[in-house]
């Protein structure tokens, strides 16, 4: 199989940025961009994303996988992190903050989309341990190549081994991949975008539970 899942290195970072664009550019989030970021601006962002790869160490777990048939060709990233204690309220809370805007962005929809991404995770997870899948893009050009499902595996395959509850946001496109490796959904975020040129998204709150705790559906 000429798919390979390896962690990611500071270099991958700018291609992780031009990959997240690239998987969301067509979507129902593709209002958070007011247009395509230029070279500068994807550098900004990779450089930020550096400095969180810094600042989130030990919680953050970072894994790409690569087509060694193209090269070593980076395909698709994702970002888990791992909430292995009880948190403060204050301490859930200081996650939940934007980066610094780079001119292409629409600030305000990525607010408003923002928003119901926090609230839903502190009233469902709130301080108590777990993992979180923060962050799974592949490049639109390798989807259903099982690439996403490797960087899931990982995440649940550690969730298991620390017996913390897993936890995830994703499009209800990706329903079907996410529920293949146990999730259950749980709650429905959904956010009007017409305001901003776009329209209706539904993201979709997932979890597995490791530890047999179970949640009331909210969908």
């Amino acid at each position: 199989m000429p798919l390979e899942l390896h962690p990611l290195q500071p270099e991958d970072l700018e291609a992780w940025v031009r990959i997240h664009y690239l998987a969301f550019k067509n979507s129902t989030v593709a209002c958070l961009w007011r247009s395509e970021p230029s070279p500068a601006s994807f550098s900004i962002v990779a450089k930020s994303r550096g400095r969180d790869m810094l600042e989130h160490t030990p919680q953050a777990h970072y894994y790409k996988v690569i087509d060694t048939d193209l090269d070593n060709k980076l395909i698709a990233v994702a970002e888990w992190r791992i909430y292995d204690k009880e948190r403060s309220e204050e301490e859930v809370k200081a996650d939940f903050t934007l980066p610094d805007p780079i001119p292409e962005d629409c600030r305000a929809a990525r607010e408003k989309f923002m928003e119901g991404i926090f609230k839903a995770r502190w009233e469902i997870m709130g301080t108590r341990p777990h993992m979180i899948l923060d962050t799974l893009t592949t490049h639109p050009d390798h989807h259903r190549r099982g690439a996403g499902g490797m960087l899931v595996k990982w995440g649940t395959d550690k969730a298991d081994q620390l017996g913390l509850e897993s936890y995830l946001e994703g499009s209800s496109q990706g329903s079907a991949l996410y529920q293949r490796h146990g999730y259950q959904p749980v709650q429905e975020i959904k956010c009007d975008f017409s305001e901003f040129g776009g329209g209706p998204d539904v993201h979709v709150v997932s979890c597995a539970f490791t530890n047999k705790l179970h949640l009331s559906p909210n969908l």
